[in-house]
């Protein structure tokens, strides 16, 4: 039986890869930082919905953000342990 703290990483990854959204945007950033403007632009979807997403991605230590020179550009990119984690699940998704 997993731990409590295995379990609630489990839920978290699960959180994740639940909706479409929060995958497309971390296939967004697997190939390069992308700043919000750029993936609310790829996603055609609203500025509050991507935030949203992006809060939680971050939340869970899936991505980072970073400001531009000019403050309210953000940029975000996966983190060395999202883009790990994501690499193996692509990869074993597209087994079969």
């Amino acid at each position: 039986m997993p731990t409590a703290r295995e379990l609630s990483n489990l839920s978290q990854t699960a959180k994740v890869f639940s909706g479409k959204t929060r995958l497309k945007i971390l296939i967004i950033l697997l190939a390069r930082e992308h700043c919000v403007c750029e993936i609310q632009e790829c996603l055609n979807k609203e500025q509050s919905l991507i935030s949203h997403h992006l809060s939680d991605l971050i939340e869970t230590g899936w991505i980072k953000q970073r400001k531009g020179k000019d403050a309210r550009q953000i940029f975000c990119s996966l983190t060395n342990k999202g883009k790990r984690k994501l690499e193996m699940f692509l990869k074993l998704g597209g087994e079969k």
